[in-house]
């Protein structure tokens, strides 16, 4: 070794332990001797580039290459200078000089690679940055890139698994568990990315957002006191954090917690003017069960004077982050909701100009109908027993059927088989944009949606016109108000002759119920009703919201006459909405409170047992029952039911007039509804001659009924033959 390259060693190893300042003196002696020696004009340049020069350590590096071109190293060095200097497009010459001179140059890729990660060119970044992978020269950089890459482009499997490699290099990085748990919760692995956000916290536990998302992961498991745990250690770190104020007030809305709810909305929007989702919530909130009809009317009027409030927010910029639909509890009440769902519409039309975009409707040539159902319930939920009959009986040689499902729709036995009867199936991203571009893409004649109002994530698809005609129909039996919305699908035997004035959409009556149910397929037998003891059974089945104050009055009558009645009903998940009724209950009912029963929620055999072996359901007044009554006409136990002018409660004898039910339970004040479902729980003659007559007649005119395949048919093939002229 000569003296030279003895200086060098010397000089290298000073740079290693950052005494720039020596280094630097020894270099500047050395290229006095040596002015021509690229390696010493190279190390001056490592020196500037970690002082933080980087104009002097690009002049360093060019005179390098000057002397030596062939040198990989100085190319790959004069790309970071560049890249610091934010000359990406030169930074990215020099990366691909440096490897065009040694195609195994590791660090080379890595560096081109992580330039294309920022332009966003992620296809090119993964390239170039897997082949920088070498096991003897392993860059946490490389795999923290990676699974960026792979996150963004939704392949959230290599995302966890490059996680993965950088936790094998160092696990004490907070962060990487934190972005593996996040890219978990993406594919609804809720327990594992909690898991990951405990360690994020071990290794760190005063950051904020690794609590904020372990408390999103268990809201997505609805599990809302853990996740209210989670967001108070957040709010104890940073107690100014508008989202955390938002999203925990989503879950006391959710738990009925209204008051507790509209102050962490107030909360978020006093902290963050701009959280215009904070503010249209805590303007728009509505309560899940209602203490008294006094609430039920303040509430509504708040409601109408909000949405004149959002009016006349003319300075106000919304942007189209969409906040959670709140028209659906409108439905739970005695009113109609025509007037204010259209101003509802009108004004979320003026706050956000995306509602109003004009969608070129694309045009195919086909022999056949192409229609699209789009909903996030086409699975093993309410809506998806009462539509799958249409969807898989409908004419294959007639229509091409579309299914659109929303992000948040769960896997289950009835989305596999409808999925599997229809010509394409598809899940929408949750991107809007996006969503109006795949639909508008299948080029659709007519567009189906089942159940106007449920879905957030799909509701305001409803505002654009994706397809020529666009219906609605009972699976949430309500209106849309919407102009953009033509037909509502209902039935004669539901409807009053009046009804037309109730829709914004053309009211279209089939003769027929409008579901086509097959024979439900259930294991028989006698549910355990032990804890009842000998008592009359009155099984209210309906979800706790739909149970309004007028309804009390029925339930204390039943209690106070038939001293054998046993009321039940089935409890919320969340073990909070049950706590408000019975608050509520020991004012309005007062008495009798300890023959008022919950059960916890039952599967789809014990519901149809439980509901058998009642003596008689109790159908909730202002809006009914629909497929929790069809599912018991096995065991034909009569529901009596109280329709009121809206279809929301006139699904139940919509059914006894479909099934030709003599004296059916329908009645049509209070004292009746409460005498009738004494004499129907006591007088078993009577009760049997309903049960008998359901058991028959729903096989003979309900269960399996082509008819109403054929009147929807019909309706599609006359919508697109005679473009709608029939039913103007």
């Amino acid at each position: 070794m000569n003296q030279l390259e003895q200086d060098l060693k010397k000089i290298f190893n000073l740079i290693k332990i950052n005494d720039f300042s020596r280094a630097k003196k020894e270099l500047e002696i050395n290229l006095n001797l040596h002015p021509n020696n690229y390696k010493i004009v190279f190390l001056l340049g490592i020196i500037s580039i970690n002082l933080k020069n980087f104009l002097e350590a690009k002049s360093f590096f060019q005179k390098t290459i000057f002397l030596n071109p062939d040198y990989a190293e100085s190319y790959n060095n004069l790309g970071i200078c560049y890249e610091k200097l934010n000359d990406n497009l030169n930074a990215k010459k020099n990366f691909i000089l440096a490897i065009r001179k040694n195609k195994n140059f590791c660090e080379a890729y890595k560096n081109l690679g992580i330039i294309y990660v920022r332009e966003n060119n992620l296809l090119r970044a993964v390239s170039f940055l897997k082949k920088s992978i070498n096991p003897n020269n392993i860059s946490v950089d490389t795999f923290l890139n990676l699974a960026h890459c792979y996150y963004k482009l939704k392949k959230f499997d290599l995302a966890i698994y490059n996680y993965d490699c950088i936790i094998d290099i160092n696990p004490n990085i907070s962060q990487i568990y934190n972005n593996k748990g996040n890219a978990l919760c993406e594919l609804g692995k809720f327990d594992e990315a909690i898991n990951n956000y405990n360690l994020a916290i071990k290794n760190n536990p005063n950051h904020e957002d690794y609590y904020i998302n372990k408390a999103n992961a268990y809201y997505d498991l609805s599990k809302y006191d853990l996740a209210i745990d989670s967001y108070n250690l957040a709010l104890k770190i940073k107690p100014d954090v508008a989202k955390v104020y938002f999203l925990r007030g989503k879950i006391y809305k959710i738990l009925g917690k209204t008051e507790l709810a509209m102050n962490d909305f107030n909360k978020s929007f006093v902290i963050d003017t701009n959280y215009y989702n904070a503010l249209i919530e805590n303007l728009l909130i509505l309560p899940h069960i209602y203490e008294d009809n006094y609430e039920f009317n303040r509430f509504r009027q708040r409601y109408i004077k909000s949405l004149d409030h959002l009016n006349n927010l003319d300075n106000f910029i919304f942007d189209n982050n969409f906040p959670d639909n709140q028209t659906f509890l409108l439905s739970y009440g005695n009113l109609c909701n025509l007037e204010l769902l259209k101003k509802k519409v009108k004004v979320f039309r003026k706050i956000f100009p995306k509602l109003n975009y004009v969608v070129t409707i694309k045009e195919i040539f086909s022999s056949k109908i192409r229609i699209g159902f789009i909903s996030e319930f086409l699975t093993d939920h309410t809506i998806g027993k009462l539509f799958q009959g249409l969807i898989g009986n409908l004419d294959k040689k007639k229509f091409d059927i579309f299914i659109f499902h929303s992000s948040y729709t769960k896997e289950g036995k009835i989305k596999k088989s409808i999925d599997s009867s229809a010509t394409k199936s598809i899940k929408l991203s949750k991107n809007f944009d996006d969503k109006v571009s795949v639909i508008g893409n299948e080029k659709l004649d007519i567009i189906f949606y089942p159940d106007i109002g449920m879905s957030s994530d799909l509701y305001y698809l409803t505002f654009l016109r994706l397809a020529k005609y666009q219906i609605n129909s009972w699976g949430h039996p309500e209106t849309s108000g919407n102009s953009t919305i033509d037909y509502f699908i209902s039935s004669k035997v539901c409807e009053t002759p009046e009804a037309q004035k109730f829709y914004n959409e053309k009211l279209i009556n089939f003769n027929n119920f409008t579901s086509f149910y097959e024979v439900p397929n259930f294991l028989q037998k006698d549910f355990n009703i032990s804890n009842f003891g000998k008592y009359n059974i009155y099984f209210c089945s309906q979800s706790l919201f739909k149970i309004l104050p007028d309804f009390d009055l029925i339930l204390k009558g039943i209690l106070e006459k038939d001293k054998r009645a046993q009321l039940v009903f089935i409890n919320d998940q969340w073990d909070s909405w049950n706590k408000i009724l019975l608050n509520r209950w020991k004012k309005s009912i007062n008495k009798n409170l300890d023959r008022i029963k919950f059960v916890d929620r039952l599967s789809v055999d014990e519901f149809i047992n439980l509901s058998g072996n009642s003596n008689v359901l109790l159908d909730s007044v202002y809006f009914g029952a629909g497929n929790s009554f069809i599912e018991t006409f096995t065991y034909g136990t009569p529901m009596v039911t109280f329709p009121s002018s809206f279809l929301r409660s006139r699904l139940v004898m919509g059914l006894y007039n479909q099934m030709k039910i003599n004296n059916p339970p329908v009645v049509y004040n209070n004292e009746d509804y409460i005498n009738l479902s004494i004499e129907l729980a006591n007088n078993k003659k009577k009760n049997k001659e309903i049960r008998d007559q359901i058991i028959e007649n729903s096989n003979k005119f309900f269960f399996n009924n082509y008819l109403v395949i054929n009147e929807f048919e019909n309706f599609f093939i006359s919508l697109m033959s005679n473009n709608g002229q029939n039913y103007r």
